[in-house]
């Protein structure tokens, strides 16, 4: 019960860490995105382009300073029972943080949805998430290891506009935006590398912890 309690207070503190003005720029980005959905369907802006394209930034946005919040803001964690490790922090949050962007793309498709739209729900529900998730993946790393959260913020971003323009032609299997070509097999090869990724991560804060 005591460890249940602990685990509680751990969580409610971690809701805490993701400063108040990306939380609102991400939920006014996705409210932007939503009213602008008849708008675009008028300009045969295919909801596919919805998610690649915009949804996508959030992970840049919400995940980059998961593991850098002390850091940057000169504090330490809350008390508590017993010592908890970096890593097991971090993956609360990244944990937590996935939740919040992952309902908040499915807000923004069933409202699509809702307007009239007609495409594969799934498919670009997970498709946007997966992109989200590796994008936040590299920032967040990028940010620990140079300790600059604006290199965090830097490096995924000029990936996504490299690929945006250049349409894949550097990042071959790892292009962001290949569910705009019906592409499954390359959002999985993004899956796999943002959990490796992931993985490494965690190993690499568990062995400094």
């Amino acid at each position: 019960m005591d460890r249940f309690r602990i685990r509680a207070q751990m969580a409610y503190y971690h809701t805490k860490t993701l400063p108040v003005g990306i939380v609102l720029l991400a939920i006014l980005y996705c409210i932007g995105i939503i009213v602008l959905v008849q708008v675009l369907h008028s300009l045969q802006f295919e909801p596919v382009y919805i998610g690649e394209y915009l949804l996508s930034l959030l992970g840049i946005l919400c995940f980059t300073h998961l593991a850098v919040y002390e850091k940057e803001s000169n504090i330490h964690e809350m008390t508590y029972v017993r010592q908890v490790a970096h890593y097991k922090i971090v993956i609360t949050r990244f944990v937590m943080y996935g939740l919040g962007v992952y309902s908040m793309i499915w807000v923004t498709f069933l409202l699509e949805k809702a307007y009239g739209e007609n495409f594969n729900l799934i498919h670009h529900i997970h498709g946007s998430f997966i992109t989200v998730i590796y994008l936040g993946v590299i920032g967040m790393i990028a940010a620990y290891l140079t300790k600059q959260k604006s290199v965090g913020y830097i490096l995924p971003f000029a990936y996504y506009m490299m690929d945006m323009f250049t349409k894949g032609k550097y990042t071959k299997g790892l292009y962001l935006f290949s569910l705009i070509d019906h592409d499954w097999q390359t959002k999985m090869n993004l899956l796999v590398v943002s959990m490796m990724l992931m993985v490494g991560f965690v190993i690499y804060l568990y062995k400094k912890s």
